[in-house]
């Protein structure tokens, strides 16, 4: 999350400075009275009218992790994140990251994995004292992340599996291994 928050704050001092000098720039052409506009007036324009799309872009995906964070159903420090699709296990080099998980999707650090949009679901829960495995996707493709997590109690893992359950309505699998 705070990956995230800092690069939003680094588009919107990108945009605003954008704006400024385009600005400067229209100003100094009108005070100038020349109808011929300079070449640097429109690309800083263009530069910044795309600043200002990936300022959106980064502001939804900010908007969808504060959801995320809000309505948490667990969050854990990850030891590490495996993630498969298909039959192939991509690992993930992730040491000591906070991970939230909620019926709205996983926020790992600043990667966002969205549920009920563009068809994917969460489609099954794995949950043990020291992983976690949630299986999310579209109708033809699966995808499995496993999080290794620090041992919890059974209290507090029976806590977690009736979250589950009533936030998501799928009813968790205990593993133990």
């Amino acid at each position: 999350m705070k990956a995230i928050k800092q690069r939003l704050g680094v588009f919107i001092a990108a945009s605003s400075m954008g704006l400024l000098t385009s600005l400067l720039i229209f100003l100094e052409n009108v005070l100038k009275e020349r109808i011929n506009y300079s070449i640097g007036f429109a690309l800083v324009l263009l530069y910044t009218a795309s600043l200002i799309v990936i300022l959106i872009k980064e502001f939804g995906r900010y908007k969808t992790a504060k959801l995320i964070v809000d309505n948490k159903i667990m969050h854990i420090q990850a030891v590490k994140v495996e993630h498969v699709i298909g039959k192939v296990n991509i690992p993930m080099m992730y040491r000591d990251i906070e991970v939230f998980i909620s019926c709205f999707g996983i926020l790992l650090d600043a990667r966002i994995i969205k549920f009920n949009a563009s068809a994917i679901k969460l489609k099954a829960i794995e949950i043990g004292r020291e992983l976690i495995c949630l299986s999310y996707g579209t109708e033809e493709i699966t995808k499995k992340i496993w999080i290794l997590h620090g041992a919890i109690s059974t209290q507090e893992l029976q806590s977690y599996i009736d979250r589950f359950c009533y936030e998501t309505g799928i009813v968790p699998v205990t593993i133990d291994l």
